[in-house]
């Protein structure tokens, strides 16, 4: 098992590196950093359970471990959790997460969201559920309800302040593995119908988180090279645009302003705006003749405007 892992970290780290760069190369060997670390407390652990029970079988340990075991197994089980939350990404081990997921390739920041990290977890879902739960504690498990409730809080709050699209999705990602990490204290000493709720719960989560993220990714990246920027402020329109260049229009500042106008007139009234309203909209912003509009979009106001504004065909008109 922690020869996979190994093989697993050693992977990601080259597929974050293989981009090349100052910036993907030094987010490359923090996330090495973070793995050997990870993998150094790990194996520690791993050793203290050899040196007291002679086995590192999962079979062989499971009826060994009890409530009474000696204190080199409760040390040994902190270890191998805690290199574990650390190659997890779980605040306030979260360090080496987003300069990599931010830093990769969009295929390689989807594939490590959705797939590496859930490799851990599943190992310490396994540890906790399995061999360590004759040792588990509440106070054990709140504390890893508290730090997946940390994670949420901060990893939402360093998401809302990020100016790169790909950071913003890297730092979503702490705040999920935060929500997986609610499901311990939900699980730990408390009826069986109550733990098996809590675990089926974690697992659609994380097989959503993996799914949602990964597009996510993956729709960042078609973004980035489609616009050649990763700013978050110089991508408005970008929607817009795509949907212009499929009707053979190319979008000038008189187009921005009808589309602008009649999103803004959507999002305060709920309802479309007659032509006439962006007409006079055009009029009083740029002089514009009554004409303008149809120029702008000469297939229609409702079949190019309101489509490339992202509205549907209305099937009433504003009137007021």
């Amino acid at each position: 098992m922690n020869v996979t892992l190994e093989l697993l970290g050693l992977a990601a780290v080259g597929l974050v590196a293989i981009a090349g760069g100052r910036q993907p190369v030094t987010a490359a060997m923090r996330y090495l950093l973070a793995t050997l670390l990870g993998s150094g407390a790990y194996l520690l652990g791993v050793a203290l359970i050899y040196g007291t029970y002679a086995s590192v079988s999962l079979a062989v340990l499971a009826p060994l471990v009890s409530a009474g075991a000696p204190l080199a197994v409760t040390l040994a089980a902190a270890l191998m959790l805690l290199g574990l939350m650390l190659k997890t990404a779980l605040f306030p081990f979260h360090f080496w997460l987003p300069p990599a997921h931010g830093g990769a390739p969009a295929p390689v920041s989807a594939l490590l969201s959705a797939l590496v990290i859930k490799a851990t977890l599943y190992l310490v879902l396994r540890l906790w559920l399995e061999l360590f739960a004759p040792l588990t504690t509440v106070a054990a498990a709140q504390l890893l309800g508290i730090l997946g409730a940390a994670a949420i809080l901060w990893g939402s709050l360093l998401a809302l302040t990020q100016s790169r699209l790909k950071m913003l999705v890297a730092y979503s990602t702490v705040a999920q593995v935060g929500y997986l990490f609610l499901l311990f204290p939900l699980a730990t000493l408390v009826p069986p119908g109550v733990a098996d709720s809590a675990v089926q719960g974690g697992v659609m989560q994380a097989v959503a988180h993996g799914l949602a993220k990964a597009a996510m990714f993956a729709a960042a990246g078609s973004m980035i090279v489609a616009t050649g920027r990763d700013d978050i402020s110089r991508l408005g329109g970008v929607g817009a645009a795509a949907l212009a260049q499929r009707e053979s229009i190319e979008l000038t500042d008189a187009h921005c302003d009808a589309i602008r106008f009649m999103r803004d007139f959507y999002q305060e009234h709920q309802v479309i705006p007659d032509v006439r309203f962006v007409t006079r909209h055009l009029a009083a912003s740029i002089g514009a003749s009554r004409n303008l509009i149809f120029e702008l979009f000469p297939y229609g106001y409702v079949k190019q405007a309101c489509k490339i504004a992202g509205m549907r065909r209305p099937r009433g008109w504003s009137t007021g």
